[in-house]
């Protein structure tokens, strides 16, 4: 958001800036973190998993949406191995609220559960779909992802 720093109190006096590759929160300090529609949008959501896992207590928990398709793994749209973006395939954008619009990374798949895994986490599809877009991919399926204890 701009003009506000990670860590910073939003308005809403309820959450926080927060840079899901680098959180300002202590080791094992949260009983729940919630992101909504954002991990497509990041460049490395592995860093970002790690992250909310090291923040997490054990037992705690991930709920979170991204768009989601059951019957295809992960399909990365832009490569971010280097210093820059690099397109893969044609550019998706999602609309957003502060920055009028914003490139999708990568399209979940079914290996999201696998991805998870290797980061501590037992991970259950909640809600697999509000309303479609296309066949297969899912405007905001909720995952409910827990630490081990």
């Amino acid at each position: 958001m701009p003009g506000v720093k990670p860590g910073d109190v939003l308005p809403d006096g309820h959450s926080t800036c927060q840079d899901l590759h680098d959180l300002t929160y202590e080791d094992e300090s949260q009983d729940f973190v919630v992101t909504e529609d954002v991990l497509e949008h990041v460049r490395h959501p592995s860093t970002c998993f790690a992250e909310i896992r090291r923040v997490l207590r054990p037992g705690g928990q991930h709920i979170f949406t991204v768009p989601y398709s059951h019957d295809r793994p992960t399909v990365q749209r832009v490569d971010t191995s280097g210093p820059t973006d690099v397109l893969l395939m044609e550019e998706e954008w999602h609309g957003d609220s502060i920055r009028d619009r914003v490139l999708a990374y990568r399209n979940f798949g079914y290996d999201i559960f696998d991805q998870l895994r290797q980061h501590g986490f037992e991970t259950e599809l909640k809600l697999p779909s509000i309303s479609t877009r296309r066949a297969g991919v899912y405007d905001s399926a909720v995952f409910v992802a827990t630490k081990a204890e």
